[in-house]
């Protein structure tokens, strides 16, 4: 009993507080309220994530009584109210009452729309030191709504959007621009065109690090093709998909955006409309001659390494098949590359990730195989000890 008095006097040093699924259904009164005032004034982290506060029609009344300012929370910097089934406005009038806040996680609350008028911008403490958002599984299907409700967090950097239905419509008003985001995680929503990439940028210029796996715009095609066009794209970028982004790799994504525009059946003023960056690169690499594009695409293949490709144990080693990558793909780009390859081809029914990971590569010689290091997720094919013409063998446990 001594311990637990002295734990319960040492309430002012407590630093998180995880309430999370404790079934609670209320905000108590305001007696109650004002009782936490100095109770707990070192509170940095509160967990109230998977509680009951939308399943009683009283608590939408308790929001309404809450004060401008919780003193007893004063110190409070990250809250999470996942799956609490809280509307919009309910969590962020909770939210916007914690004066310093950090951090707000809104995780499976249902919130697919904001409602009409959003966050006032009069009437109470607005949120100056909020710098990330969380509002991952929500079934969110408006762009627009949500910048327009973002408008109100003037220093937001890190925004999380996962597994949403999302596509980026262009931007429209340059007034609903956020310079100050910088880390976005858009996985698993619904972007399908490289056009969206362009819209992204206008809404989000400053943008550092982006989240892109699982929408439908990697489906079916090379991941590496598609990083390079991401990357060229949008140039800002120093992280893509939690890899970094190296200045041989950015200088290779903007000579294959380059010749991937050449491609196109389509005139100057139509790759205008189509690419943002064109005059750029125009500018950059300059307008071809006749046979300039045959003589780059040339060039660009000429620096590709071609490789043999056999699954150790597997009536696949009879059917090797020749893959070309470029030498600058990091160790984590051809696990996964071999990876997806080996599902193509119906030789292992594992997750994409899983396999990545089981996965092992050695370059055959003339004796047994050297197996290749891929500790390093970030080192290229050049350092890896792969070389133009290598027969790569693939084995997975």
């Amino acid at each position: 009993m001594r311990k637990v008095a002295l734990r319960f006097s040492q309430l002012d040093q407590l630093r998180l507080v995880g309430l999370e699924s404790a079934k609670i259904n209320g905000a108590g009164n305001e007696l109650e309220l004002m009782e936490l005032n100095g109770l707990l004034p070192s509170v940095e982290t509160l967990n109230l994530s998977s509680n009951l506060f939308s399943d009683l029609n009283e608590v939408s009344n308790r929001f309404q009584s809450i004060p401008d300012t919780l003193p007893g929370l004063c110190a409070v910097k990250i809250l999470y109210l996942d799956a609490t089934l809280l509307t919009w406005q309910q969590a962020v009038k909770i939210a916007r009452q914690i004066k310093d806040l950090n951090e707000l996680s809104l995780r499976r609350c249902h919130i697919s729309h904001f409602g009409p008028s959003g966050l006032p911008p009069h009437g109470g403490p607005s949120f100056e030191s909020l710098c990330t958002l969380t509002l991952d599984d929500n079934g969110l299907g408006d762009w627009q709504d949500l910048m327009r409700n973002l408008r109100w967090f003037p220093r937001l950097q890190n925004l999380n959007l996962r597994r949403n239905k999302l596509t980026i419509p262009p931007m429209e008003d340059s007034r609903m621009m956020l310079n100050s985001v910088q880390q976005l995680s858009l996985l698993g929503n619904l972007i399908t065109q490289g056009a969206e990439i362009d819209d992204l940028r206008d809404w989000l210029p400053s943008l550092s690090s982006l989240f892109l796996d699982g929408n439908p715009l990697y489906n079916g095609q090379d991941v590496r093709r598609n990083r390079l066009l991401v990357l060229a794209r949008y140039p800002t970028l120093a992280t893509l998909d939690g890899s970094q982004v190296t200045s041989t790799e950015r200088a290779e994504s903007e000579l294959f955006y380059w010749l991937t525009i050449q491609k196109e059946a389509s005139d100057h003023e139509q790759r205008l409309k189509s690419h943002r960056r064109y005059l750029e690169l125009l500018a950059k690499f300059g307008s071809p001659e006749p046979d300039a594009s045959n003589t780059r695409a040339s060039s660009l293949k000429a620096k590709m390494l071609s490789l043999t490709v056999i699954c150790k144990g597997s009536a696949a080693t009879d059917r090797p098949e020749t893959i070309e990558i470029l030498p600058s793909m990091t160790a984590r780009g051809l696990k996964i590359y071999l990876a997806k390859m080996l599902r193509r081809c119906g030789l292992s029914q594992k997750s994409l990730s899983d396999l990545a990971a089981s996965l092992e590569v050695r370059v055959v010689d003339s004796g047994d195989g050297l197996l290749v290091d891929m500790s390093d997720p970030q080192k290229d094919l050049g350092w890896l000890g792969i070389s133009d013409g290598d027969t790569l063998e693939l084995s997975f446990f």
